[in-house]
């Protein structure tokens, strides 16, 4: 990547000289290393079942891992200032390996999901306390898969988008498609926007009002498209794509 150092200085005649200086050459494609990056889940994974097989079930060491070992190495990792260049910002967009890291994750997930359904349902875990820790640790998996759904939404091909509103129906928050596209970005920083909390707002009064406010918003926008296709009644209702969300959850 370039950078760009500019200097003043003052020439003999009095006028700033502008002194432009390139330190590295600028990459213009996307390597292995900088993929392999995106695959930083894949040790918190593996600690999991780690953890889950060699330590009798104790989920609490799996958090232990993620509340205390990960944000330590968080605090005295190097920090990383740099932004893409454009063309490179491009490349990246392009390069479909980076898919590679995102659809491993996603299965990982899904995988971890059913398997800890399993678990439950066959009394692998006896203790109230036991089935809550195994959740909080699952929820971290589920977590990261919303960062990937939320990534997928975004890609222009259609098979992307499907993927990423599943992600999202796993914890029956499919309209986030509608929301996050058609609501979020369009205002976003605005009073119209759930998502965005206004300043010093409590946490859970922001959560509140982004978790319903997000339905009302969905609700507004399918019942004014449907308008305009001149759809309502029952078949408005049933072509609302919030309905049919919540169907399917059901």
């Amino acid at each position: 990547m370039k950078k760009v150092y500019s200097t003043h200085s003052s020439s003999d005649d009095g006028n700033d000289t502008d002194i432009s200086m390139s330190n590295k050459q600028e990459q213009t494609a996307a390597t292995w290393k900088d993929v392999i990056v995106f695959f930083y889940f894949l040790p918190y994974m593996v600690a999991f079942f780690t953890i889950w097989y060699y330590l009798n079930h104790n989920m609490l060491m799996f958090l232990w891992l993620f509340y205390v070992v990960a944000p330590v190495l968080d605090i005295v990792s190097p920090v990383d200032n740099e932004n893409l260049s454009k063309n490179l910002s491009k490349a990246y967009e392009k390069d479909k390996r980076f898919l590679i890291p995102l659809y491993t994750m996603y299965f990982i997930d899904f995988f971890i999901y059913f398997w800890s359904i399993y678990q439950v349902s066959n009394n692998n875990f006896y203790g109230l306390v036991d089935q809550i820790t195994l959740l909080l640790a699952v929820v971290h998996s589920a977590n990261i898969n919303m960062v990937v759904g939320h990534e997928l939404m975004h890609r222009r091909q259609l098979v992307h988008k499907v993927f990423g509103t599943l992600a999202y129906s796993k914890v029956l928050y499919s309209h986030f498609f509608i929301e996050h596209v058609k609501g979020h970005h369009k205002n976003i920083a605005t009073p119209l926007d759930p998502a965005s909390s206004k300043i010093g707002e409590n946490l859970y009064s922001f959560v509140f009002k982004s978790f319903f406010g997000s339905y009302k918003s969905v609700w507004k926008y399918e019942t004014k498209r449907l308008e305009k296709k001149q759809v309502s009644g029952l078949a408005g209702l049933l072509r609302n794509r919030l309905v049919i969300f919540n169907i399917a959850h059901f």
